[in-house]
């Protein structure tokens, strides 16, 4: 599976402000709408897969509440988080 690509235009207006690479993504988690939890881990497993680009928000208790539940789920799909650095050097 591919990562979400940005637009061309995209892609162009941020090599033309400096920015190496461009990732966008492609499973929206609406963690920032605090919806809870269960709300977020549903959000994101309901449409996840290999290659996967998840937008998830730092300071937002129902994120950090979903990461354990939502790592667990995603080690039994027999797929792995992984940084930036890592989805773009490999």
């Amino acid at each position: 599976s591919q990562t979400q690509n940005a637009s061309p235009l995209v892609q162009k207006l941020a090599q033309r402000a400096g920015y190496p690479h461009v990732l966008s993504y492609d499973v929206d988690s609406l963690d920032f709408t605090s919806p809870g939890a269960a709300a977020v881990i549903r959000n994101v497993t309901g449409t996840i897969h290999g290659g996967s680009v998840v937008s998830l928000h730092f300071g937002y208790a129902d994120t950090v509440d979903a990461m354990p539940p939502l790592l667990e789920e995603l080690a039994r799909r027999k797929l792995r988080a992984v940084t930036t650095t890592e989805l773009l050097t490999t």
